[in-house]
């Protein structure tokens, strides 16, 4: 069957991350009516393969629960099987002969409701006002011109420098600028200069929408962030959106315990990626981050496999999914060289600091 993609995820998109099956790197399956965005990746290097889908099937809800057993099967006559990533409460039927790990949670909103968030929380009003005072100023671009600005390049170029990684896949991709559609942009500008934008993915069937990056070059001030999410969720009550996410707080602490607790080998490696892990990703920040602004509630995201437990190959393949071109033990390689190589450095500022001010006293 031949469809339009785009239309189709208009239509019935109701996960958070449904349009993001349109990025690059993106493989659809149909069922009848129902699409299926997922990626391949592997198990183990060399092994079998695994889909690892973004989310629930896209399509008409009776057609949903056939869609899911027949990419069960298919990717078992292959050789592999599927993995069912970002799957929202509302989905979790469609999955009850399958084997559930909570992976975090996300952060909604009514953008209706937001000025009173506003109004009766200082933090957030303070933060707001603190980029407002040093002239930050956002307004939203039209996709048309986002897609070719120079500026927001630039901004992303800082943005992506000062992490010092290349950027992941799968649903963590930020070099969408080129790929835009029914994207809506948040600019921020201070002095004219851009210092950070926002991107925002429709969530057409949850009449909202998902703010999928939030992006700050080096000279953003404080509270950027801050105005650009105030900006985007007055236009979207302006517009008649009633929900918006900022999507996934992975390994949360917001979510509640898996129904079904994974082996204790997949406990404990989850339990240290959180603790230990920050060089790679920040867990804590990024829920911190995203709470600060008084979500009115943390939905679970979870994943599914269609096994007897969830098993460390599973989360060797969803690593393998986010880390693209590269394997997950690449990644991590990098990583490692990179924060050391930053730790260097501000060891060596350190030093030189220290022995400067020993030779004024």
């Amino acid at each position: 069957m031949s469809l339009d993609l785009r239309q189709h995820i208009l239509r019935f998109g109701h996960n958070a991350t449904a349009y993001q099956t349109l990025n690059a790197g993106f493989h659809h399956a149909w069922v009848g009516s129902a699409m299926i965005g997922y990626v391949r990746a592997r198990a183990r290097p060399g092994g079998s393969p695994v889909w690892v889908a973004a989310g629930a099937p896209i399509g008409p809800a009776d057609e949903l629960a056939t869609a899911v057993a027949h990419v069960d099967a298919q990717a078992r006559a292959g050789g592999g099987r599927a993995v069912w990533f970002g799957i929202e409460p509302g989905e979790t039927h469609l999955f009850e002969r399958h084997t559930g790990l909570v992976v975090g949670s996300h952060p909604t909103w009514n953008p209706c409701e937001w000025p009173d968030i506003v109004r009766t929380h200082a933090s957030v009003r303070a933060q707001i006002q603190r980029a407002r005072n040093k002239g930050v100023d956002v307004q939203e671009m039209p996709a048309s011109v986002a897609s070719s600005s120079p500026e927001l390049r630039r901004c992303l170029a800082q943005w992506m420098d000062a992490r010092g990684l290349p950027a992941l896949r799968f649903l963590t991709d930020p070099l969408v600028l080129d790929a835009l559609g029914d994207r809506r942009v948040f600019v921020a500008r201070q002095v004219g200069e851009v210092v950070g934008y926002s991107l925002l993915a429709p969530v057409p069937a949850r009449n909202g929408w998902m703010i999928e990056w939030i992006i700050q070059g080096t000279e953003a001030p404080n509270g950027t962030a801050s105005c650009l999410l105030d900006t985007a969720f007055r236009a979207l009550a302006d517009d008649g959106f009633t929900w918006a996410t900022l999507g996934l707080a992975a390994l949360s602490s917001s979510a509640p315990a898996s129904s079904t607790p994974p082996p204790r080998v997949v406990r404990a490696l989850l339990a240290w990626t959180r603790a230990h892990a920050r060089r790679f990703y920040n867990f804590e920040g990024l829920e911190r981050f995203k709470a600060k602004f008084r979500p009115e509630a943390w939905e679970p995201i979870r994943l599914y496999v269609d096994e007897p437990t969830v098993s460390l190959s599973t989360l060797y393949a969803l690593a393998d999914a986010f880390a693209g071109e590269r394997t997950p033990i690449e990644l991590v390689s990098q990583a490692l060289a990179s924060a050391a190589r930053t730790e260097a450095r501000t060891l060596v500022h350190a030093a030189q600091a220290r022995l400067s001010s020993m030779r004024g006293s």
